[in-house]
């Protein structure tokens, strides 16, 4: 679980996220657990690479498979190693979109989050916000809280534990509302409780 917390701003309004469809394989504990992770690191890596987020050769939702373009044998120059080529194969030389495009399949969530991560920064700029700062690193809680421009993102890595209550620090004072509960929890059929708005102490 992670949450993104805003000082001032409002999301803009955007179409209700869709309900799950049945998916033909039974739930999976670990498969789920997996996705929850990939969407985190996704959003932790966009919140603290820098300036730019780069997503490109099907990253986007998880492609199973990797890029190989056709290469012959040939040898390392400054080894002189052998290094095999691939027969000038053309069949890891494409993306599947269809995967992402499949209901039955679990990409399309994937996909998904990284459309919305995308609409995040645009509502909020905070890919190039000047202000960055990882406030709070506890091994022990697995928890990650970040400040990047106007936003708190607080990321739960934990795999057992839910907190309630939880104290972070931030910089600016004043009321803050909870603007982003990661969708993985809604599609993945878990419920979470949190309070629509969080204040700063001294």
């Amino acid at each position: 679980m992670y949450s993104v917390h805003t000082r001032t701003h409002t999301l803009p309004q955007h179409p209700p996220t869709p309900s799950p469809p049945q998916i033909h394989s039974p739930p999976n504990a670990i498969v789920d657990r997996g996705i929850a992770l990939h969407k985190m690191i996704r959003l932790l890596t966009m919140s603290l690479g820098g300036e730019s987020y780069l997503n490109f050769m099907g990253n986007e939702f998880g492609h199973p498979e990797w890029i190989d373009f056709p290469r012959d044998d040939t040898y390392d120059p400054s080894t002189g190693a052998f290094v095999p080529g691939n027969g000038g194969s053309l069949e890891k030389c494409r993306r599947r979109w269809d995967l992402a495009d499949a209901e039955f399949l679990k990409y399309k969530w994937l996909y998904a989050f990284d459309r919305a991560m995308q609409h995040l920064d645009k509502a909020f700029g905070f890919i190039n916000a000047p202000h960055n700062w990882v406030s709070r690193k506890d091994e022990m809680d697995k928890v990650v809280v970040v400040e990047k421009g106007d936003l708190v993102l607080v990321f739960n890595f934990h795999p057992t534990k839910s907190y309630t209550d939880y104290r972070v620090g931030c910089c600016l004072q004043g009321p803050y509302k909870v603007s982003v509960v990661e969708g993985v929890l809604l599609l993945l059929g878990m419920v979470v409780l949190m309070r629509a708005c969080f204040c700063t102490q001294q």
